[in-house]
Order: C-alpha cells, then sequence, then structure tokens
C-alpha cells in the first residue's frame, strides 16, 4: 500500500482503467493538484500503470507521485501544493537555494522546520537568546520553509536565516532592525528579507539609506503594510519600513465591501484574505492558527524566493525588486466583488 499525491492540475477518478485518456466513459469525477490517497493496489496496461483507491476507484499513474510517510504525523497544510495560483514552474524549484532572513522574535526547534534554518542570532539583548519566546517569529518561519512532520512551507528548499530583532514583550525598535538587516544582507547575503512588522518609531535616515543600499544589490525586503483601512487613504496608519520604496509591501483585508470606497496607499503592492493560516507554534511540535499582514507577508517571501530560485537556476538570471514586482503581478487576481475572501490562498492587486 502506497500513499500518493496528484501532481496534475486535474486528474480523472475511474470506474476502472482505460485504453485511451480520451475514453471519458467511466469518469465520475475528479481531484486537483495536490489531492492525496491510498493504493490498495494497481493494475497495468499500455498506458501505464493505474493505482486504485480504498472505494475501489483508479487513477492513472501519469498523474501522481509517491508521498513519503514519517512518523506517522498527520499532514496539517502543504502550501506549495496547494496554492495553486502561482505558476508551476515556480512552484517546481521549491525555493530551492535561495536565503531568506526572518526579523522578527526569534525561532524554536521544531520539527516541521527539521534542517530548515541555517543561521541564527539574537540582536534583541535577549536573555534567551534567539530562541522565540512569543511564537510570531516561527510561526513565520513555518509559512515560507516548514518541509516535514506535517507542514510543508510555500518555498520547503529554502534557507533561513534568523535574526531576533523583537523583544520578548513583543517590541521592535528601529536599531535592533537595523543591526538585523545588517546582519543578514552583509554577513549572511541573503537574498530575501521577511520583515512582519512595522515600526511605531520614525524610519530613521541610517534605516532608509540602509534599505536604498539592500534594493541595489538586489535583496528584496518584504514587509507587513497593516490590516483593512490602514492600507487606505482613510488613515494615515501606513506602516514602516513598508511605506518605503524599496520594500514590497503586503497587507491584509477581511472583506471587500469594507474597504472598496477607499484609495489604496500607494506604497501597496499586493494583498490576501486575512484568514487565520495553520502553521508552526512556539510549544515543540505544536500547530497554532494565527492571521493579518504579518502571515501574508510570510507567504509573499516564500513565493518571492520560489520566483527567484526559477530564474537563477532555470535561465541564469538575477531579478530586482521591479521585476518582482512585475511577475506577482502578473499571476495576482483582480480586485473585485467576485473575489472570494474566505479563500486565504490568493493575491490580490492593489488598485491606486
Amino acid at each position: 500500500m502506497a500513499s500518493l499525491k496528484v501532481v496534475v492540475p486535474l486528474l480523472s477518478k475511474r470506474m476502472f482503467p482505460v485504453e485511451n485518456t480520451a475514453d471519458k466513459s467511466n469518469v465520475i469525477g475528479s481531484v486537483k493538484l495536490g489531492f492525496q490517497f491510498e493504493s490498495v493496489g494497481q493494475i497495468s496496461n499500455t498506458l501505464g500503470i493505474w493505482y486504485q483507491d480504498r472505494d475501489g476507484y483508479y487513477y492513472w499513474g501519469g498523474g501522481v507521485e509517491e508521498v513519503a510517510i514519517v512518523d506517522d504525523f498527520p499532514m496539517i497544510e502543504n502550501y506549495n501544493s496547494i496554492f495553486t495560483q502561482i505558476p508551476i514552474k515556480f512552484r517546481k524549484t521549491k525555493g530551492a537555494g535561495i536565503k531568506v532572513a526572518i526579523l522578527d522574535s526569534g525561532i524554536i526547534e521544531h520539527r516541521s522546520l527539521k534542517g530548515a534554518v541555517f543561521n541564527c542570532i539574537d540582536k534583541s539583548e535577549s536573555e534567551f537568546g534567539y530562541v522565540d519566546q512569543i511564537g510570531h517569529g516561527t510561526h513565520c518561519a513555518g509559512i515560507i520553509g516548514a518541509r516535514s512532520f506535517g507542514l510543508t512551507g510555500i518555498a520547503p528548499e529554502s534557507e533561513l536565516y534568523i535574526a531576533k530583532v523583537m523583544d520578548d514583550n513583543g517590541f521592535f525598535s528601529c536599531k535592533n532592525v537595523l543591526e538585523g538587516l545588517r546582519w543578514a544582507i552583509e554577513d549572511q547575503h541573503v537574498d530575501v528579507i521577511n520583515c512582519s512588522f512595522g515600526l511605531d518609531d520614525n524610519v530613521s535616515t541610517e534605516l532608509s539609506l540602509f534599505l536604498e543600499d539592500a534594493e541595489k544589490k538586489n535583496v528584496i525586503i518584504v514587509a507587513a503594510a497593516g490590516e483593512n483601512l490602514i492600507l487606505t487613504d482613510k488613515y494615515n496608519g501606513f506602516l514602516n519600513p513598508a511605506m518605503l520604496k524599496n520594500c514590497f509591501a503586503v497587507g491584509a483585508i477581511n472583506l471587500y465591501n469594507s474597504i472598496q470606497s477607499f484609495r489604496f496607499h500607494p506604497s501597496l503592492d499586493i494583498i490576501m484574505p486575512n484568514n487565520k493560516i495553520v502553521s508552526c507554534g512556539k510549544e515543540n511540535d505544536s500547530f497554532i492558527s494565527d492571521h493579518g499582514s504579518s502571515m501574508s507577508t510570510a507567504f509573499l517571501s516564500g513565493i518571492i524566493s520560489l520566483i527567484i530560485s526559477y530564474y537563477r537556476e532555470s535561465e541564469n538570471k538575477t531579478v530586482n525588486l521591479s521585476d518582482i514586482k512585475r511577475e506577482v503581478n502578473s499571476f495576482s487576481y483582480e480586485f473585485t466583488n467576485t473575489i472570494n475572501f474566505s479563500n486565504s490562498y490568493q493575491l490580490i492587486k492593489c488598485i491606486q
């Protein structure tokens, strides 16, 4: 008996195998990319192997692949498979070789992050070092790079570099953020930096200049912009450093009707539905759900890692911030009242 996963956009579910896939006479339905089932038997014909599920239905073997079962740990989510809006050419890379820094509350040891974290540092002067006392950073890390034991992130083959810049009471300072950025860019030479936070104090001139320098080095800064009306001209609450032109700014909203009469802040690049997302919890091996632009930002950091990985490996090309924005917009949905905000896994363009 094998555990199998569908690897094509749509696969027919049949009463019995056929010699020609164009024959739809015994099709009773279909399953989508990422669907998993247990095979209890198989039959071979001229098309190859056909797998039978527990209910007696058959699936063509050319549309599935075997999934390794590890310690019988239950599957929570596989974001790389279910976020089908992202073109398959990007998802297939799994972010391989891309260094992603996460400036946040630190990290804990978690089974789903085993092999994902390459280096850590504490810039918050915490008595616990880089160990996450809040869980925010660990949750974001799981969305980006989890790769085992129940959770698969958007970029499960990316390399995570953790800089703890949030103190153990949940506060950030411009000084800590600057030190975290310097470590990530100058010492670790990362490709993407996830900033799932907003600074309350004004961004210093030094930080602004540092972000300009990061853009020149083609380091992509992905920053949380906030939620709902904060993202519009209704309030002057757009977060730093997301409002700076050198960042990819990400927001989250709950309902189309609550925001449609306002204009988005000109610095905003993309939005996602503000729904709860499952990821790693701060207790060892736990999973929790959370929501907000922090989680949306982590999703975009993962997606951007996929894009960079594709162009680097397949086309030997270096992409910059403008390239990334153009690419993400090319597969994002229009912001209209037809958007289903109960679907967490979609990217929506911002109409300025």
